[in-house]
């Protein structure tokens, strides 16, 4: 007896029959789940940090205004602080690195005494890599970057000093903290600018008047001949007899 093949009904759009179940079905598969577990790691990582709780330790204080004057019209000032920091706290185990900068807070007030704008300047900054390099101590800072302001709104005005730091994340949002602490108020005159040229000369360098000070050169006299200028023997008179052979 002869048996005939079950009949395989043909699809309606008249496509031939395919796998559904090829490498390229497969390995697509495998890598949204491989994304899809990572992101929610990624998420799950982010939302400990917000139960994470830190306890810095940082003190600022600004010892002197090394330098305050007027460049091209605008207020600029260099400023001298102490910082003390232990930012050992503020890693987590999801923590890359912290971005540290100290940054000065001023208004400028109109002329009816009512704030204008609020401006804030970093003059200084450091990363940290490491809870190791996290306690560190700078008995003398000098800004890194001018503290400048637009126009001459410096003058007796009150700066506030200010810590932050930006907690850099493995995965996450970046997250930001800082600490005031009482700043300096600016005299109501610029520091003359000769008590500073110490400051502006980088250590090592000479200045243009004292360049040459290991070349001296001997004092020169009336009678002292040139060396360039040979002496001439003198011309024996008419009638004079010579004896030098």
């Amino acid at each position: 007896l002869l048996v005939s093949p079950p009949h395989t009904p043909a699809r309606p759009d008249g496509a031939s029959r395919i796998m559904s179940h090829t490498f390229t079905h497969r390995l697509n598969a495998l890598l949204t789940f491989a994304v899809t577990v990572l992101a929610v790691m990624c998420f799950c990582a982010s939302v400990t940090d917000e139960f994470h709780v830190s306890n810095p330790v940082v003190d600022v204080k600004v010892l002197e205004i090394e330098r305050f004057t007027a460049v091209d019209g605008n207020d600029e000032a260099y400023l001298v602080f102490s910082i003390d920091a232990d930012l050992t706290s503020v890693f987590s185990w999801n923590t890359k690195q912290l971005f540290v900068s100290v940054q000065a807070e001023y208004e400028v007030f109109g002329e009816d005494a009512t704030p204008i704008s609020r401006n804030v300047v970093s003059i200084w900054d450091r990363v940290v890599e490491s809870k190791t390099a996290a306690i560190f101590s700078v008995p003398r800072a000098r800004n890194k970057y001018k503290l400048k302001a637009r126009g001459q709104h410096l003058r007796g005005q009150p700066v506030r000093i200010t810590v932050q730091w930006n907690k850099m994340p493995i995965a996450g949002v970046v997250r930001s903290e800082k600490i005031a602490f009482p700043g300096i108020t600016f005299p109501g005159e610029y520091t003359p600018a000769a008590e500073h040229e110490t400051h502006q000369r980088r250590p090592g360098q000479r200045s243009s008047t004292h360049g040459n000070s290991g070349a001296r050169r001997k004092p020169v006299t009336d009678n002292a001949m040139p060396h360039s200028a040979p002496q001439k023997k003198p011309t024996p008179p008419l009638g004079s007899t010579s004896h030098e052979l």
